[in-house]
């Protein structure tokens, strides 16, 4: 496959001139000549949106830099959609919708200089649709005015090497798997505003077969979440020897709330230090979420739950949750191995509150603040096995380390 440099297509990579066009123009004229490799050379390009063609990889040369535009004018929107929070999204940095094999590689950084952008204008920085085949490794992904990354309804997208450093807006996820399937992702480093590694589903197409491995994952908010939009379910997914530090929310959030089933989910060999929570998981029923289109469904399920070989540090006073609902329990979850060290400060009436069942809430593992043990309290669960489980406490703290409220079996 032949390669093309978009220096000797005109570009000047000055980090001043829109170099917009030129590149597009670039993609394009591999795109028509059967595919191959378009070439980013050390520089700084500044652009706007750029749309992928099938059978192109963009390759950014060490010391080279993709810059997103500053105006937000050279941004087009694309497939807008409204997300969990109620903002507009679809513009981009770099967008592809339908097409194959597609990859985007080497060690060159994509920055969106996204601290510049308010609501309701932030574009993400990849916006990738109904795509097959798609390759992503070794570049650095940069301050995304949005979600850094969203594939949507992809299948076979393998992740590599990728690093992430993005806090400089809210809701800056780092990385959305939203229904997509067959994906591989590994040894990749998220540093996000937002959650760092997302699993959703806006649409009624499930996340499944999906591999995730030797990444490290921070973030302002959750390190490793399923949710919250859970349209489409999440159904055989595998997350092992992964390391999360700094993360003021939860470390782990497994959630569906939007009437989907979840099944067949492993996590296993999580290290993780200074987090707000180490494991929080949810069955909800939130149905005023759905677009309006669309009826609200009955509460969905969850079983088939393997947690493994995890330990926390350094967490907050919360404590961690396994959350049913009445009539819909939680199914078949395992805990082995699982070492939780908290700060304590619970109170005692902390520990005899009642607390409520909320279905149509936001998940967020403090919604209730301090539960009623320090370690972990579960509440309508069927089949709830522990093994190897230990809590312990760096502070004082009057709680119980385990209390189960409607847990059968």
């Amino acid at each position: 496959m032949s390669t093309y440099d978009v220096r000797k297509a005109g570009a000047k990579g000055d980090g001043i001139a829109l170099e917009t066009k030129v590149l597009q123009a670039t993609i394009d004229h591999c795109a028509e000549k059967g595919g191959g490799t378009v070439l980013i050379p050390a520089g700084c390009y500044r652009t706007g949106t750029l749309v992928m063609r099938s059978h192109v990889t963009l390759h950014l040369d060490s010391g080279a830099t993709l810059l997103g535009s500053a105006d937000i004018a050279d941004y087009a929107s694309a497939a807008t959609f409204r997300d969990a929070v109620g903002c507009d999204r679809g513009q981009c940095l770099i967008f592809a919708k339908g097409v194959e094999d597609i990859a985007i590689e080497g060690r060159g950084v994509i920055d969106g200089q996204g601290a510049g952008f308010r609501d309701p204008y932030r574009p993400m920085l990849l916006r990738f649709l109904n795509c097959q085949r798609v390759a992503v490794s070794g570049v650095t992904l940069k301050d995304a005015g949005a979600w850094v990354q969203h594939y949507l309804e992809c299948d076979d997208v393998e992740l590599q090497r990728v690093t992430v450093l993005s806090r400089v807006n809210g809701n800056n996820d780092g990385l959305n798997l939203d229904g997509c399937q067959r994906v591989r992702v590994s040894d990749c480093h998220f540093s996000s505003g937002d959650d760092a590694l997302t699993l959703k589903c806006t649409t009624p197409r499930p996340c499944k077969d999906i591999v995730i491995s030797n990444c490290l994952l921070s973030s302002d908010c959750n390190g490793l979440k399923f949710g919250t939009e859970s349209r489409g379910g999440f159904e055989n997914v595998t997350i092992t020897n992964c390391a999360i530090y700094d993360t003021r929310l939860c470390g782990i959030t497994v959630a569906t709330v939007d009437g989907a089933k979840m099944e067949n989910i492993i996590i296993t060999n999580i290290s993780m230090r200074d987090v707000g929570a180490a494991i929080f998981v949810r069955l909800g029923s939130r149905g005023y979420h759905l677009p309006k289109e669309v009826q609200p469904r009955p509460c969905g399920s969850m079983r088939n739950l393997i947690i493994r070989n995890v330990l926390a540090t350094g967490v907050d006073s919360h404590g961690s949750a396994i959350m049913g609902l009445p009539g819909h329990p939680i199914e078949n979850v395992m805990l082995d191995h699982v070492v939780i060290s908290s700060r304590g400060g619970g109170t005692k009436e902390d520990a005899g509150k009642p607390v409520e069942e909320a279905p149509e809430r936001y998940p967020q593992y403090n919604q209730w603040g301090n539960l009623p043990a320090y370690g972990l309290y579960a509440r309508h669960v069927r089949h709830l096995s522990k093994s190897q489980i230990r809590f312990e406490l760096t502070g004082s703290d009057p709680r119980p380390p385990l209390v189960c409220d409607d847990v059968t079996e």
